[in-house]
């Protein structure tokens, strides 16, 4: 879940640091066909996530 930029009168942010939480992320595209922008930029942003292997 997003958390607003700066603080916030209700929400607040707790980091989980046990246990540590991991996911598998991957992507699947279509031949031929263009991205919109917001798709192109979360492509982006996963291929620059560090590689874990288990």
């Amino acid at each position: 879940i997003a958390m607003p930029a700066g603080e916030h009168p209700i929400l607040v942010s707790v980091p989980l640091v046990e246990p540590q939480v991991m996911r598998n992320v991957g992507l699947i595209k279509r031949r031929g066909r263009t991205l919109p922008p917001a798709a192109l930029e979360l492509e982006r942003l996963v291929r620059e996530m560090p590689f874990r292997s288990a």
